[in-house]
């Protein structure tokens, strides 16, 4: 049903109340059930559908005190600033929360003063309205909150006297799209010893994470772009849809079974994030640096107290930037992952596994069980921090809800927020993964492409056979040419792990079974023999040209094959052998 707009559609004693009593208690009261219109309802429809605009209310407003012999006698209650901006005046204000759910399209403040007084601010009131498809039940009337996507916001600020609403987490009175005022302000004033206020237009963070949705957030003062949070309507881009990256289920599933469950967050404290060379003066507490002496391999350390003492890295204060997690393995937030060796600092570690899989082993997770498994813990109004640093004076600040999202897909790749690093992985996944450094600079793992040898029945059925891949011109890509295919000293390629490629088709001897492929992987990033120089990590940029010779003896004739290695995992290369006429060995 959708929002009212036109003061028509607005009665006196029906829809709108209004109490002029006393001074003190002058209150405006909207009625949340429908009206012989049908435009208010209940308040868990979507906003953009439902209540009534502060404009139309303002216009309904001088309508009936023109009109009304009553009305016309009490100070009017509304100052209109813009279409979406309000006073609250005469010592006016709105009789309920549920009168104030249902204004549509404006924010206003409260100005109260006593007979002959001084006008005070006492509330402000800032009204949200989302931009994008929140998800929303359109199949019954009225509609299902179940059914719908919640909405929520967290408020913070400079004051909050006796209150728990700083960085409390609160829904807003409807589901999917949003369009409703939440207070931001509410005067200071002291009862007996007691003070109470609070002044939350520092900051307001608004989500939304449902589910198998895609998550959104957003923050009014960063995304926005305002420096001062006013009593007025902001819209605020806010949207979900389907995730097809979830990968459990039912949700439960990720707290509890398959490799959801062995999933964990580490939050590490620091500040700096620097080189020790280019730090001068005394050091501070939670100070991290890079120990640049000992050139690309030196690693990231932190001072925990900072001051005048500290020493020189990594003597003195100064210890590793790391955490230990609750089987006592220690958790570094310093990893060597470009090509480079050099060690690359993260301030959030998503650990993959337990135990001596932290530190040596295969990730237990694919990449879409860690996404699935931290999706599920930022969904939890509950403490998702394994580190046990946090202050005991605030033990929830990693509250899952509240916390920033920390990873995303971009098509089939894991992209990390920023300072987010993910390990162990699993080996298919190596390569499927953007980090994102403190600094927001991205950085991969060298890629390691993959492909294999398939051979023809000839080659296959030859219980001699064998193969050997060579480079086919160093030459071309600034090695040495003396190392390539067709010479004496011919450099023969070496796979990922520093093995060369070549090998029998039988592994097990000549009585095994037929082996009609081999896969390969090769160090696409690094891989310098013979001189070559390895790419720069873009496609194309460092492809190797190969030749690949099979030789038999009884059935497959000599063959050679020549190909790149590409940038990718599909690097297929088929060997078809000439049937072998005239090999003879009569001993």
């Amino acid at each position: 049903m959708p929002k009212i707009v036109d003061p028509d559609n607005l009665t006196t004693g029906t829809s709108v109340f209004w109490s002029t009593g006393s001074v003190a208690t002058r209150t405006i009261g909207i009625s949340s059930s429908l009206d012989s219109v049908g435009s208010l309802i209940p308040p868990l429809e979507s906003g953009s559908d439902s209540g009534v605009t502060f404009q139309c209310l303002y216009s309904f407003a001088k309508e009936e005190w023109k009109s009304s012999d009553t009305l016309i006698r009490i100070p009017f209650p509304f100052i209109s600033i813009t279409k979406t901006q309000f006073d609250v005046i005469n010592n006016w204000d709105f009789a309920d929360d549920s009168s104030r759910y249902l204004i549509r399209d404006g924010g206003w403040s409260v100005i109260s003063a006593s007979v002959g007084g001084t006008d005070v601010t006492t509330q402000e009131w800032l009204n949200i309205r989302t931009l994008g498809t929140i998800g929303f039940d359109t199949d019954n009337v009225p509609p299902l909150a179940a059914n719908s996507d919640q909405v929520y916001y967290v408020q913070s600020g400079s004051e909050n006297h006796g209150q728990t609403l700083a960085l409390e987490i609160q829904n807003f009175n409807m589901s999917g799209s949003v369009n409703q005022a939440i207070q931001q302000y509410s005067a200071s004033k002291q009862t007996g010893t007691t003070v109470v206020g609070y002044d939350f237009r520092g900051s307001t963070d608004l989500y939304v994470r449902e589910y198998k949705k895609i998550y959104d957030s957003a923050n009014i003062q960063t995304d926005l772009g305002i420096t001062t949070q006013e009593y007025t309507q902001l819209s605020v881009p806010l949207q979900n849809s389907t995730d097809l990256k979830i990968n459990t289920t039912t949700e439960g599933q990720a707290a509890s079974e398959g490799p959801w469950r062995f999933i964990d967050i580490y939050f590490f404290s620091g500040s700096g994030y620097l080189d020790s060379s280019s730090y001068t003066g005394d050091s501070v507490a939670g100070l991290v640096l890079r120990d640049d002496a000992s050139g690309i391999t030196g690693e990231w350390y932190i001072d925990p107290t900072g001051g005048t003492g500290a020493g020189n890295i990594p003597t003195g204060r100064w210890q590793p930037y790391a955490i230990l997690t609750t089987e006592s393995t220690a958790v570094s937030a310093s990893a060597a992952i470009s090509a480079s060796g050099q060690f690359t600092v993260f301030n959030k570690i998503i650990t993959n596994g337990t135990g001596s899989a932290i530190v040596d082993g295969e990730g237990t997770g694919s990449t879409q069980d860690v996404y699935t498994s931290v999706q599920y813990q930022l969904r939890q109004e509950a403490n998702i921090d394994k580190a046990a640093h946090f202050s005991t004076s605030n033990p929830v600040t990693f509250l899952g809800k509240r916390t920033d999202s920390l990873l995303s897909f971009v098509g089939d790749t894991l992209v990390t927020s920023d300072g987010v690093y993910v390990f162990p992985l699993k080996n298919a996944d190596t390569n499927a993964v953007d980090f994102y450094d403190v600094s927001g600079s991205v950085v991969r793992f060298p890629f390691v492409a993959t492909g294999t040898l398939t051979f023809d029945t000839n080659i296959q059925t030859d219980l001699s056979a064998s193969y050997f891949m060579f480079f086919t011109n160093l030459g071309n890509e600034g090695g040495d040419v003396s190392a390539s295919f067709g010479l004496p000293d011919a450099v023969i390629v070496q796979d990922n792990d520093g093995l060369n490629i070549t090998g029998s088709l039988r592994v097990g001897g000549a009585s095994s079974g037929v082996t009609s492929s081999i896969a390969f992987t090769f160090d696409y990033d690094g891989n310098v023999q013979g001189g070559r120089t390895p790419g720069d990590g873009t496609a194309g940029s460092s492809d190797a040209g190969v030749t690949v010779v099979a030789i038999g003896l009884a059935s497959a004739a000599y063959v050679t094959v020549t190909s790149n290695i590409e940038r990718t995992k599909a690097n297929n290369i088929s060997l078809v052998a000439a049937l072998e006429r005239n090999y003879e060995n009569p001993a």
